[in-house]
């Protein structure tokens, strides 16, 4: 798992954006995407794919309000990143405490080097999605998120 050094010893790169395959909406805003950010390829200003640095993890959280189309991002502080579980944690957004709770479908990771995942239409990651607010759980479902790699 990325919170772990452990993780260095096993190469896995999952990092990009991650957009529900059906949309979810909840308490007026729309989960936009979230994404993660693990391992960084540069090395003094250059790409170096042989010796990335492990960073972060770094995870983020965009909501999309539907009644005026504000865009609101949020942080997933302490995330759990591993190849098989992935436990994000948001506790400050307008809709309550959001998590998200899975695992990826493929545990290669660096799905944008993978010929058969199409850039937001192959589904890469499933997991639970719950909302809660004020103690009560308000949204709750298993939701399957497609992939793009982002800039």
């Amino acid at each position: 798992m990325l919170n772990c050094p452990a993780f260095a010893q096993e190469y896995f790169d999952p990092d990009g954006y991650y957009f529900p395959e059906k949309e979810i909406v909840v308490e007026g805003c729309k989960l936009d995407w979230f994404e993660l950010r693990t391992i960084s390829y540069n090395n003094n200003g250059k790409l170096d794919y042989e010796h990335p640095k492990f960073v972060g993890p770094d995870v983020s959280l965009s909501l999309v309000r539907t009644k005026d189309e504000e865009i609101l991002n949020y942080r997933f502080p302490n995330p759990i990143i591993g190849k098989s579980n992935v436990q994000l944690t948001s506790v400050n957004t307008p809709i309550g405490i959001v998590r998200i709770n899975g695992g990826f479908l493929d545990t290669w990771g660096m799905f944008w080097n993978l010929s058969d995942v199409v850039s937001m239409k192959t589904p890469v990651f499933e997991g639970t999605v719950s909302v809660t607010r004020n103690g009560k759980l308000v949204y709750e479902k298993v939701s399957r998120f497609t992939y793009w790699e982002g800039d």
